[in-house]
């Protein structure tokens, strides 16, 4: 995750790091993104709102009281879900405001950590030929612990704790089914706690991220 400078024309993917969310998510981006921006299919803008708030009016801010979020807010957000790149002149002209109103919004929702700028890539075209979505089941009060070491694995792009028969899941990209293979048997079930897992193979993606 990169935080755009509110300055700039739009962001700058970056190889990724962890990124973990109020509902006890864990996000990983692709490493060696920066050098795929032609395999990249879309640059998106994800909002996180805590389960139970009322979505169009308020959002979570880890560094302070919460804060209302207007209309404003929303049309600035739905405008870089389309254009990840747009100016802020762009939004601005969009939107119906000043480009300073944008840039001081856009620095808001970054800061207090509403927002985040990610860049999407096309796993297929970058390589990676087989993915796949991994239920686990963890010893008791083992699934945190789990989740933990599984996130700082560069195969594992998406992980959560999660309730129902399985504990944690993981969403993966590798290049074959060999390497898939691999990894479950020499990553993931090698980690303290990984009682049994269940894999599902994905047949084709139909949709890679959903607008607020």
């Amino acid at each position: 995750m990169i935080p755009p400078d509110a300055a700039r024309p739009g962001p700058v993917p970056s190889a990724g790091g962890e990124i973990r969310s109020p509902n006890n998510e864990y996000r990983r981006i692709a490493p060696g993104l920066q050098l795929t921006i032609a395999a990249l299919t879309n640059i998106i803008i994800r909002a996180t709102i805590p389960a139970g708030a009322p979505r169009k009016l308020r959002a979570g801010f880890p560094h302070g009281a919460p804060q209302p979020m207007d209309e404003l807010d929303l049309k600035i957000i739905a405008i870089l879900q389309s254009d990840g790149r747009a100016s802020n002149a762009k939004i601005a002209r969009a939107a119906g405001v000043s480009e300073g109103t944008v840039r001081r919004r856009m620095r808001r929702l970054i800061d207090e950590d509403i927002v985040q700028v990610i860049a999407v890539p096309n796993l297929e075209k970058m390589g990676y030929g087989t993915t796949a979505l991994i239920g686990l089941e963890t010893g008791p009060g083992k699934s945190d612990a789990v989740a933990e070491s599984i996130a700082n694995l560069e195969e594992a792009h998406y992980v959560v704790v999660a309730t129902g028969p399985y504990d944690v899941f993981v969403w993966t990209a590798l290049e074959s089914a060999e390497s898939l293979g691999d990894f479950l048997r020499t990553r993931i079930g090698t980690i303290e706690g990984v009682q049994k897992t269940q894999t599902f193979v994905t047949l084709s993606t139909k949709k890679r991220f959903t607008r607020v």
